[in-house]
């Protein structure tokens, strides 16, 4: 077989347009054609690099007496190849074992957040749901808990122990949270209403404090913003 007809076999054989190879080889889709037609010859260099490419020896594609082979895989005699293939194996089967228990700790989480009963099996949990639906409802519920243990956490400093009905006695506390509330929680400022009066200006919540009488009691009334936060307190006495 002459060389352009072995160029033309294995150009086939890869799949390649003569463009392809002509990229491959770094020359122009005519020198290719004019390789094939047998009207050039390719040199030293493009031989041994078309050689390498097509995974043939460069004897396979100048020797007319023979078909062009694909090289086989040369192993030495100390099995590397042997073993790096057993270690890529053992390597894939700890990637899927860590992949498993990541997607079931995903699987138990969604289970606590979600509400919901979860299907028996990964496979079951995809056909139901796509990723992006899973991953949106575990995110948002994560999001929803998070932001209801921050309401909860920021209202019960002011909701167990000031709440309703209150002696005077401890109305100074309640000033000094809240005070101490603003100034910590900038983001979040409580005004609070008493006598006519309104004002979340830490000077004058502690003129504030003169107003109020040991042994009266009043009623404190909260009002939220659309967070569910305390942002307004009313004192009724």
């Amino acid at each position: 077989m002459k060389l352009e007809e072995k160029i033309i076999k294995l150009r086939k054989r890869n799949a390649w347009s003569q463009e392809e190879l002509a990229e491959k080889l770094d020359v122009t889709r005519q020198t290719v054609s004019k390789w094939e037609l047998g009207q050039t010859t390719p040199d030293a260099d493009k031989l041994t690099k078309m050689a390498t490419i097509f995974n043939v020896t460069a004897n396979d594609l100048l020797d007319e007496n023979t078909e062009p082979a694909e090289k086989e895989s040369k192993v030495n005699n100390n099995g590397r190849p042997t073993k790096i293939i057993i270690i890529v194996i053992i390597l894939i089967f700890v990637i899927l074992g860590i992949g498993a228990i990541t997607i079931n700790k995903v699987l138990n989480k969604f289970e606590k957040v979600s509400n919901q009963i979860v299907p028996n099996s990964i496979v079951e949990l995809f056909e139901q749901y796509s990723f992006s639906d899973i991953f949106g409802m575990i995110f948002g519920k994560f999001q929803e808990t998070e932001k209801e243990y921050n309401v909860d956490s920021f209202n019960s400093k002011f909701k167990t122990l000031y709440y309703g009905s209150t002696d005077g006695f401890f109305m100074n506390n309640f000033l000094d949270t809240v005070i101490k509330s603003n100034e910590e929680n900038p983001e979040h400022i409580i005004t609070v209403n008493f006598a006519d009066t309104e004002t979340n200006d830490a000077s004058e919540l502690r003129k504030m404090k003169k107003k109020f009488s040991k042994g009266t009691t009043y009623e404190i009334i909260y009002e939220y913003d659309e967070n569910g936060l305390i942002n307004k307190a009313i004192i009724e006495k």
